[in-house]
């Protein structure tokens, strides 16, 4: 539970710097809940691991735009955001080597990672009268933006470690994830003084990342 935005022209604070011009009291408003769940199993021969979180926050602020004595601007914005996340991960158990012969031995992990994120933001500024043109002589609404974010992402891991006694370790390891992002954002008028615009597209995302060490 905040207050407005401390933003301001430039030239103004250099002026003034410790006042601010508003005819509008503005707020910021955010709610955060946020959890983590862990767990984990050792056997004699394997190490299984799952970690899951989980994140919501919302926020709505208003702020006088203009940043003047005038009636001329307000902001109004919402936004709201989950994500989850869950990560599965096995591996060998660090006392337990796979012997490969000779000094030589073995360990190794593997997992996979899931994760959702599902954003929105609607913000509106207001205009006075004759503000946005001469010719307007009614307020106008502008929504810029609205906007739905959609992300799913899903990864999976290998990684291995052949140790030659105490002295040197191999490590390669290879990783491959997959993304899609889903965005529909429009901008629109009330009254409709011009046109609105809209953006609607899915684009989906692919890598591998090798490494060795």
């Amino acid at each position: 539970r905040d207050g407005d935005y401390a933003l301001n022209d430039l030239a103004a604070v250099r002026a003034t710097p410790f006042e601010v011009q508003r005819d509008f009291t503005g707020h910021t408003d955010r709610d955060i809940v946020s959890t983590t769940f862990l767990a984990s199993h050792t056997g004699p021969n394997l190490v299984l691991s799952n970690a899951m979180g989980f994140v919501n926050w919302k926020t709505f602020d208003a702020t006088d735009l203009d940043y003047s004595v005038m009636p001329l601007a307000t902001r109004d914005n919402q936004e709201e955001a989950k994500q989850f996340s869950d990560e599965i991960r096995i591996a060998s158990q660090p006392s337990f080597l796979i012997k490969l012969g000779g000094n030589r031995t073995f360990k190794w992990q593997a997992g996979t990672l899931f994760f959702t994120q599902n954003y929105d933001q609607t913000a509106v500024n207001t205009f006075a009268p004759f503000v946005v043109s001469e010719f307007v002589a009614v307020p106008v609404a502008q929504t810029s933006p609205q906007a739905a974010l959609d992300d799913f992402g899903v990864g999976v891991y290998g990684q291995g470690t052949v140790s030659f006694g105490n002295r040197v370790d191999v490590s390669p390891g290879v990783r491959y994830d997959h993304q899609r992002r889903k965005a529909n954002i429009t901008t629109s008028f009330a009254p409709p003084i011009a046109p609105g615009t809209l953006v609607d597209e899915t684009r989906s995302f692919d890598d591998v990342s090798p490494q060795v060490a």
